[in-house]
């Protein structure tokens, strides 16, 4: 039931092969005329055209076995072979390459949407170590992601709470937990790589998977600079009014102490007249 877009005994006529007919998948053995082998061949498939490749070989000895488990094989059948043996092999090779690509299509977009947004991302590992920053993260922290990933997140992500500073451990705890408690936003600052200071908005959630449970935990923070300033300007709107507020009634006051004052004078000389 499979059609066979070619046959061929070396590397490089394989992927000249490929490259102009891509087929759903390579059978090849590890044993190919020339200098490329299977593993190479099939890793170069891969690579450059998405094709998934299974071995029919054999060859049984550790180091090809170790190989095999090593490469970018999606199986590995031993000569002789029964045809009910290669048509199972390539029916889960081909289910298991259409399962990879979804995921590889639902991560890009993803990733997308992550790198797109206007708040900063960092995600961490269960130890604390950075795998992850988006762009909006890499402007608020001074950090570049090829040089924080990897980095503990106290290295990159230093904030304090007032004077007190708030490590990586005390920040992460509530995603860590099996039964996460759901934290407001908390509002703290931030000392970027360059020394500055920048008020943000930061908030924590764990990262769950379905078999391992918790396996990291992701900061969503955005600055605040601008709001923090709306705050400051409202706080001292209110306070001027509130002052303004207060001459006024001690100018009504003043305004009703003096009419209460001169009507008895004038009605008393009217009264004497």
């Amino acid at each position: 039931g499979y059609g066979v877009a070619g046959i061929v005994d070396n590397g490089p006529e394989a992927l000249r092969v490929a490259a102009a007919e891509p087929p759903d998948l390579a059978l090849l053995d590890i044993s190919l005329s020339g200098a490329m082998d299977g593993f190479e061949v099939a890793d170069r498939l891969r690579r450059d055209l998405g094709v998934p490749a299974v071995f029919l070989t054999g060859q049984s000895d550790e180091d090809t076995l170790e190989r095999v488990r090593k490469s970018s094989s999606f199986g590995y059948l031993l000569k002789p072979f029964r045809p009910q043996e290669l048509k199972a092999c390539l029916e889960l090779a081909l289910q298991q390459h259409a399962r990879e690509a979804h995921l590889a299509q639902i991560e890009r977009s993803f990733s997308a949407a992550i790198r797109s947004i206007a708040d900063a991302v960092i995600l961490a590992d269960k130890s604390g170590q950075i795998t992850y920053l988006n762009r909006a993260a890499e402007r608020l922290t001074g950090w570049k992601a090829p040089e924080a990933t990897g980095r503990p997140l106290d290295a990159v992500f230093q904030v304090r709470s007032g004077s007190r500073s708030i490590k990586s451990r005390a920040l992460l705890k509530p995603a860590t937990l099996e039964e996460p408690v759901a934290e407001p936003a908390r509002e703290l600052t931030l000392f970027t790589a360059d020394q500055r200071e920048l008020p943000v908005e930061v908030s924590v959630a764990p990262i769950r998977d379905d078999g391992r449970g918790i396996i990291g935990s992701v900061l969503v923070f955005r600055d605040i600079t601008e709001r923090k300033r709306f705050e400051a300007e409202l706080r001292k709107s209110q306070a001027e009014l509130r002052s303004l507020a207060g001459h006024l009634e001690l100018a009504r006051e003043e305004e009703r102490t003096r009419i209460a004052r001169e009507i008895p004078d004038e009605l008393g000389q009217m009264l004497t007249g």
